[in-house]
């Protein structure tokens, strides 16, 4: 079994344009349409941000703490996503794939961008969606 990484995107954002956004950082973002078990999510487009066979070699699906030195890309996304016209979310699941189970009932956890920091995903848990959220605060 392998780990998987899905981002997902809220669908008002133009997806050719976070898709130039993901490929100008290094990534190669394909879009998920019901496989690998990742939930669909109204409202949202899902992405395999690799395009490799699955994620265990990435800083996130990795669990060796010497790739975690290469999160800086997943960074600059996470910052850059917020350059897109009507973004209001980006979410991250990290999956260890059973082969064909669908997930359900999904646990969130909702961050600011304002209080996000590099750790969020290098600790992100197996199985629960990581929603940061790109809304203007007010005081």
């Amino acid at each position: 079994m392998c780990y998987f990484v899905a981002a997902y995107i809220n669908d008002s954002v133009d997806a050719n344009d976070f898709e130039g956004l993901c490929k100008g950082l290094g990534f190669n973002p394909g879009r998920i349409e019901g496989y690998l078990g990742f939930p669909k999510i109204r409202g949202f487009y899902a992405y395999h941000l690799t395009g490799g066979i699955c994620d265990c070699g990435t800083p996130i699906g990795s669990d060796d703490e010497a790739r975690w030195q290469d999160l800086q890309p997943y960074v600059d996304l996470v910052n850059s996503v917020s350059t897109l016209k009507r973004i209001k979310s980006l979410m991250f699941l990290k999956h260890m794939d059973s082969w064909g189970e669908t997930l359900t009932d999904l646990d969130y956890e909702t961050i600011h961008i304002d209080d996000f920091y590099r750790e969020v995903l290098l600790e992100a848990e197996v199985d629960i969606i990581y929603k940061i959220q790109y809304y203007k605060r007010y005081l």
